[in-house]
């Protein structure tokens, strides 16, 4: 590579560096005045709570998957979170600021505990799939037998959080839509640690190939484990969240079918984005069914055509739009533009 090549690639790195960080934050304080933007609306409010517990949902699904493997009892540890904070605070009279995590921690736990049946030596992919859609229809049933959890009908009457800083959350959604953010970046932060350690690489070589992985002295069972376990505990503590938030769960919330809109909030967004690709494919999934009500009859089948088209022919996600030839150029003239004066300075003879 020529002096100037390596110039122009470690200036674009450098940049990419410095400005990840300003977009991410950009984005903190845009998405903290969402409810200026929507007036306080209480609706609205609701709308953007729920898309981002999916995003989160998918966020887990997505982890998982780039070890080569296929999650579908997503959901079944998001219950454990839900049912777990609701168990601390209604039965051990816990608070609900110590209870979340503790939800998280259970499912996470769970996940530990179950890992070598689910991701032993012995276990291939497709016998994942198979345990892990067993534990996902297993769940609601085992909870909707159990009158302690407060069986089929559910459990109402969930406690709000207790009142922290001087904020109540009683009445209105804003404190929850706070609440939320601030776990979403504890989230965020958490797996873009992840992804960029030499743990994420493991996952990714693990995903496009466990043998070649294996030959190389990647420990498949670990990094699988890691990955498996992290995602439980980012559902769990959203689990735990939507809980208290909802103020009323019941097994059906729960079921393995969940686990099909998440695999589309991923899809939809890019699987090969997996923080923003998720955040994107729920947004779209929950805005655009909500801005079609006026056809509501029409609405699933116009959504469900979308898709088919974008998975025809955007197989990438949305967010892989950055691949088609158009953007490329576009992205090629403004590289060209921003190191232009940096590869004429690096061409320039020295004097003397």
């Amino acid at each position: 590579m020529s002096t100037v090549a390596q110039a122009s690639a470690s200036s674009h790195r450098n940049i990419t560096r410095f400005v990840q960080p300003i977009v991410f934050v950009a984005i903190l304080v845009l998405w903290c005045l969402i409810p200026v933007f929507v007036g306080g609306s209480q609706y609205m409010l609701d709308l953007f709570i729920i898309m981002i517990i999916n995003a989160v949902l998918a966020m887990a699904f997505v982890m998982v998957f780039r070890t080569g493997l296929v999650f579908l009892a997503v959901m079944t540890f998001y219950g454990v979170g839900a049912y777990s904070s609701i168990v601390f605070t209604m039965h051990v009279h816990m608070s609900f600021w110590l209870a979340l995590p503790l939800g998280a921690v259970a499912s996470a736990f769970l996940a530990f505990i179950l890992s070598p049946f689910l991701l032993g030596k012995t276990t291939s992919a497709l016998q994942f799939i198979v345990i892990s859609s067993i534990l996902g229809m297993m769940f609601s049933l085992a909870v909707g037998n159990t009158s302690y959890l407060g069986g089929y009908s559910g459990v109402q009457g969930i406690p709000d959080p207790q009142s922290i800083l001087g904020i109540d959350f009683t009445y209105g959604k804003i404190q929850w839509f706070y609440l939320e953010v601030v776990l979403i970046v504890i989230v965020i932060a958490l797996l873009y640690g992840f992804y960029k350690s030499s743990v994420g690489r493991a996952w990714r070589a693990i995903g496009l190939g466990p043998r070649l992985a294996q030959s190389i002295g990647v420990n498949i069972y670990r990094y699988r484990l890691t990955a498996f376990v992290l995602a439980c505990f980012c559902v769990g503590l959203f689990g735990g969240f939507y809980a208290h938030y909802i103020g009323y769960i019941s097994p059906d919330g729960f079921n393995m079918w969940q686990n099909t809109y998440l695999q589309l909030y991923a899809i939809l967004g890019g699987l090969g984005y997996p923080i923003w690709g998720p955040i994107v494919g729920a947004a779209i999934m929950v805005f655009i069914p909500e801005y079609l009500r006026p056809i509501r009859q029409y609405a699933q089948l116009f959504v469900a055509i979308i898709l088919i088209l974008l998975i025809l022919y955007m197989p990438q996600g949305i967010l892989g739009l950055k691949d088609f030839k158009f953007v490329k150029n576009i992205t090629r003239s403004m590289q060209s533009a921003l190191f232009k004066p940096r590869e004429a300075k690096a061409k320039a003879p020295s004097g003397g």
